[in-house]
């Protein structure tokens, strides 16, 4: 970059003609945005902006020649390379490259592979089903001082516009699996994407000989849901109420054995009266309540399932946001979203 700025004070201070300022100008933005500068198609532009730059200093007819002829080469060579079998496109399905970025080298855990991120990182998957989980990591030293906020996107491809289907915390060192149901890339390719607070360096903090800056760790990515997941462990309310608490959402799979389901909810945001909670409750993806929340009282949800009546389904709980009792100084370091009762 520091180049390229070089370049363009050098054709101000020159004055040379509008097309090489412009497409310079044009290129710097495309460096500083994050495109695939890279790419040998790009290189072969830089390279040819920068023979322009060079030659049109010098008031001749060869000078001439050699622009036209140069950008003729180039409209010929970016025409026949993008619609050809040596596209971008072409290339990438012919050999498998994959669309990632922001990932270190694969490693392996108690579990199976993972690979740590950068502040950001992305990569292209195929989602054989609606449903699907991605196991998350975090080892920051000061975590429980500081912690990592992560959010998760997803989209199309790299360039197209991203959907944030999650948004969590880490304030402990754990691996933590968080389930998603995206119905509209079922049996597609879609692009998954990660924005990370911060990072840490383990050779500056800890003295060590690795000096990358990591990120969060990405585990193994599920398409197939054993039970559940997103529920913490059985309580009792006050009111002896069983229960159980969720993040910000959870899902479980069961088998409807009468028409209706009922079971309680209730929130516990200390700011709910200020900021009311959203909640939803799907069936395989279907929309089946709606509430919005602004106090602690227990609420009964029934369900009418007439159709699913004997049929495997999946339930989803989703809360508009959660809250962790750390931040009000209980010991408890949980992301608390929906309580959910024994449903009946």
């Amino acid at each position: 970059m520091i180049f390229w700025f070089y370049i363009l004070i050098t054709s101000l201070k020159d004055r040379t003609c509008t097309f090489s300022l412009s497409a310079l100008l044009s290129f710097s933005f495309v460096s500083l945005f994050g495109f695939h500068i890279l790419n040998p198609d790009v290189l072969f532009v830089v390279f040819l902006l920068l023979s322009f730059l060079v030659h049109e200093k010098k008031d001749s007819k060869l000078s001439s020649f050699i622009q036209y002829i140069s950008l003729g080469i180039f409209v010929l060579a970016f025409s026949y390379t993008s619609l050809s079998s040596l596209s971008i496109k072409s290339r990438t399905e012919r050999f498998g490259w994959e669309q990632d970025y922001g990932l270190y080298r694969e490693e392996i855990y108690e579990e199976g592979k993972f690979r740590w991120t950068k502040k950001g990182a992305g990569f292209e998957t195929y989602f054989p089903s609606s449903f699907f989980s991605i196991n998350f990591h975090a080892s920051h030293p000061d975590m429980e001082r500081k912690p990592v906020k992560v959010h998760v996107f997803i989209s199309e491809n790299p360039f197209s516009k991203k959907k944030k289907i999650d948004e969590f915390f880490f304030r402990e060192r754990k691996w933590e699996r968080r389930g998603y149901f995206i119905e509209e890339f079922s049996e597609k390719k879609a692009f998954l994407s990660f924005k990370i607070s911060r990072t840490w360096n383990p050779m500056k903090e800890l003295k060590v000989r690795d000096p990358r800056n990591i990120g969060i760790g990405i585990g193994e990515i599920k398409y197939e849901l054993e039970n559940e997941i997103g529920f913490y462990q059985w309580e009792r309310a006050p009111e002896g109420i069983p229960f159980r608490w969720t993040s910000l959402r959870a899902w479980k799979y069961m088998v409807p054995e009468k028409e209706n389901l009922i079971f309680p909810i209730k929130i516990s945001h200390p700011d709910a009266e200020r900021r009311p909670v959203e909640v939803i409750i799907t069936v395989n993806g279907e929309r089946m309540f709606t509430e919005i929340l602004n106090d602690h009282n227990w609420y009964e949800v029934e369900l009418d399932l007439k159709k699913f009546l004997g049929k495997k389904i999946l339930m989803g709980f989703l809360v508009s946001r959660t809250w962790c009792p750390w931040d009000y100084g209980i010991h408890d370091k949980r992301e608390l979203g929906l309580a959910v009762g024994k449903i009946n």
